[in-house]
Protein backbone atom coordinates (compact mmCIF):
# COMPACT_ATOMS: atom_id res chain seq x y z
CA UNK A 1 0.00 0.00 0.00
CA UNK A 2 1.03 3.46 -1.11
CA UNK A 3 2.32 5.82 1.61
CA UNK A 4 0.41 8.87 2.14
CA UNK A 5 2.31 11.83 1.30
CA UNK A 6 0.91 14.81 3.36
CA UNK A 7 3.31 17.19 2.95
CA UNK A 8 2.68 17.80 -0.55
CA UNK A 9 -0.88 19.29 0.38
CA UNK A 10 -0.87 22.48 -0.33
CA UNK A 11 -2.26 24.79 3.07
CA UNK A 12 -5.49 27.06 2.71
CA UNK A 13 -4.96 29.73 5.75
CA UNK A 14 -8.26 30.68 6.39
CA UNK A 15 -9.94 32.76 9.32
CA UNK A 16 -12.44 30.54 11.55
CA UNK A 17 -13.62 33.76 13.22
CA UNK A 18 -14.34 35.47 9.68
CA UNK A 19 -16.27 32.45 8.46
CA UNK A 20 -17.86 32.55 11.71
CA UNK A 21 -19.52 36.07 11.16
CA UNK A 22 -20.29 35.15 7.51
CA UNK A 23 -22.51 32.21 9.56
CA UNK A 24 -20.35 29.53 7.35
CA UNK A 25 -18.74 28.50 10.51
CA UNK A 26 -21.10 27.56 13.55
CA UNK A 27 -21.48 25.73 17.06
CA UNK A 28 -18.11 25.89 18.46
CA UNK A 29 -17.01 23.20 20.50
CA UNK A 30 -13.84 22.15 22.43
CA UNK A 31 -12.92 18.85 21.12
CA UNK A 32 -9.78 17.72 23.28
CA UNK A 33 -6.97 18.78 22.75
CA UNK A 34 -8.02 20.92 19.25
CA UNK A 35 -10.66 22.97 19.01
CA UNK A 36 -13.74 21.77 16.55
CA UNK A 37 -15.91 23.44 15.10
CA UNK A 38 -19.29 23.03 12.64
CA UNK A 39 -18.95 24.32 8.98
CA UNK A 40 -21.45 24.77 6.08
CA UNK A 41 -19.75 22.40 3.60
CA UNK A 42 -20.93 23.93 0.27
CA UNK A 43 -19.39 27.50 1.34
CA UNK A 44 -16.58 26.37 2.50
CA UNK A 45 -15.50 24.93 -0.48
CA UNK A 46 -16.54 28.61 -2.08
CA UNK A 47 -14.67 30.21 0.63
CA UNK A 48 -11.70 28.17 0.07
CA UNK A 49 -11.65 28.62 -3.94
CA UNK A 50 -12.11 24.37 -4.28
CA UNK A 51 -15.50 25.04 -5.84
CA UNK A 52 -16.11 28.23 -8.17
CA UNK A 53 -20.05 28.39 -7.46
CA UNK A 54 -22.76 27.24 -4.85
CA UNK A 55 -24.09 25.01 -7.74
CA UNK A 56 -20.75 22.58 -8.49
CA UNK A 57 -20.25 23.00 -4.69
CA UNK A 58 -23.80 21.23 -3.87
CA UNK A 59 -22.90 18.94 -7.08
CA UNK A 60 -19.85 17.52 -5.52
CA UNK A 61 -21.14 17.00 -2.29
CA UNK A 62 -24.33 15.10 -3.67
CA UNK A 63 -21.92 12.91 -5.93
CA UNK A 64 -20.13 12.01 -2.28
CA UNK A 65 -16.57 13.58 -3.78
CA UNK A 66 -15.97 15.06 -0.69
CA UNK A 67 -14.04 14.18 2.52
CA UNK A 68 -12.64 15.75 5.46
CA UNK A 69 -10.13 14.27 7.71
CA UNK A 70 -10.22 10.74 5.94
CA UNK A 71 -14.19 10.73 6.30
CA UNK A 72 -16.96 10.65 3.39
CA UNK A 73 -19.02 14.07 3.95
CA UNK A 74 -22.81 12.60 3.03
CA UNK A 75 -24.64 16.05 4.03
CA UNK A 76 -23.46 19.91 4.20
CA UNK A 77 -22.47 19.92 7.29
CA UNK A 78 -19.09 18.56 8.73
CA UNK A 79 -16.57 19.06 11.58
CA UNK A 80 -13.60 21.01 11.13
CA UNK A 81 -10.59 22.00 13.12
CA UNK A 82 -6.93 23.66 12.60
CA UNK A 83 -5.01 21.37 10.40
CA UNK A 84 -7.98 19.63 8.79
CA UNK A 85 -7.49 18.20 5.11
CA UNK A 86 -10.32 18.77 2.46
CA UNK A 87 -9.99 15.84 -0.08
CA UNK A 88 -12.20 16.74 -3.58
CA UNK A 89 -12.09 13.63 -5.80
CA UNK A 90 -9.04 11.18 -6.08
CA UNK A 91 -6.35 14.26 -6.64
CA UNK A 92 -7.71 17.36 -4.82
CA UNK A 93 -6.35 18.09 -1.60
CA UNK A 94 -6.43 21.33 0.95
CA UNK A 95 -5.75 21.54 4.84
CA UNK A 96 -7.24 24.05 6.46
CA UNK A 97 -4.87 26.52 8.44
CA UNK A 98 -7.00 28.46 11.33
CA UNK A 99 -5.28 32.24 10.54
CA UNK A 100 -6.47 33.16 13.69
CA UNK A 101 -3.92 31.10 15.86
CA UNK A 102 -1.29 31.09 13.79
CA UNK A 103 -0.56 34.69 13.71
Amino acid sequence: MAKKATANIPDCAISFNALREEGILFDVGCVLPIPAAFVNVADLLLATGLAENLEQAKRLLAQGGIEIDGKGVTNNIAEIRHGSVIRLGKRRFLRLVNSDIIG
